[in-house]
């Protein structure tokens, strides 16, 4: 009986347009979330087109893995292991040069694609994308674990971004908007509270709201934060989801500030 992965693999191929992975690499990557094969198969399997051919670029592997991760949040930890064991493989020559699979060439780049195009065209048109909002969440969970766990290098510059625009900026009354923003800016804070409080004792990517703040009295990023958190857990035109989250990010803060302390 075909799995929850089959049916929507047969259902995407059949909607995407030339530009999509190999029978192989699909095959490949089905066998691995279906559980029928190791990260370490699969990571040979995945990535032997684009080893016996210089025609076939990587965004056709690294857009089918951002596919899967949007669609099924529950295959985040599985893609990153398959990530791993991609970036253990031997270096091969591609298009004359010899290529290094340690940095997954192009995949951050196709990733930020996914999460910015997800943001600032499909949310707005969501009457034709009914579900660009799981998309964005699902996306952005993502990059933080990938990140958190070192498979990409970001540094904090995601996390920052994200809490800027979450927290730093003013989004009047679009309630949907900001909690967005902020399901997307607590993943950095609850997976990697102790670097983000690091982070926010210097000013990078400081938003509108933080530097008023901080013009009329003495305050510091990580309070600040905690305060907008605070404002949204008790803002009843919130979503009732993103306030538990805030809530959530809120006492992981306190903690993580207590324990620096």
């Amino acid at each position: 009986m075909p799995s929850e992965y089959d049916t929507w693999m047969r259902r995407h191929c059949d909607e995407a347009d030339d530009h999509i992975a190999s029978p192989e690499e699909i095959q490949a990557l089905l066998d691995y979330v279906n559980g029928r094969s190791t990260a370490d198969e699969a990571a040979i399997k995945y990535t032997e087109t684009v080893v016996k051919s210089n025609e076939h670029e990587l965004v056709y592997i690294w857009a089918l893995l951002h596919d899967v991760a949007q669609e099924f949040p529950q295959t985040h930890e599985d893609i990153i292991r398959l990530l791993k064991a991609i970036q253990n493989l031997p270096s091969i020559e591609h298009n004359g040069e010899v290529m290094s699979w340690k940095d997954l060439p192009d995949f951050h780049f196709n990733l930020r694609e996914y999460s910015d195009g997800s943001f600032h065209f499909y949310l707005p048109r969501q009457d034709q994308y009914p579900d660009a909002t799981r998309y964005f969440i699902n996306t952005s969970a993502f990059i933080a674990r990938a990140n958190h766990l070192h498979v990409i290098d970001l540094g904090a510059t995601n996390g920052l971004l994200s809490c800027s625009e979450a927290f730093e900026t003013d989004h009047g009354d679009e309630k949907k908007k900001q909690a967005l923003l902020l399901l997307e800016a607590t993943q950095y804070l609850l997976l990697s509270g102790p670097e983000m409080y690091q982070e926010s004792e210097t000013d990078k990517y400081a938003g509108p709201l933080l530097q008023g703040r901080k013009e009329a009295v003495a305050i510091s990023r990580w309070t600040f934060w905690q305060q907008r958190l605070s404002d949204m857990a008790n803002d009843d035109m919130m979503d009732e989801d993103a306030r538990a989250v805030a809530k959530q990010a809120m006492n992981t803060m306190v903690q993580i500030a207590a324990g620096a302390g």
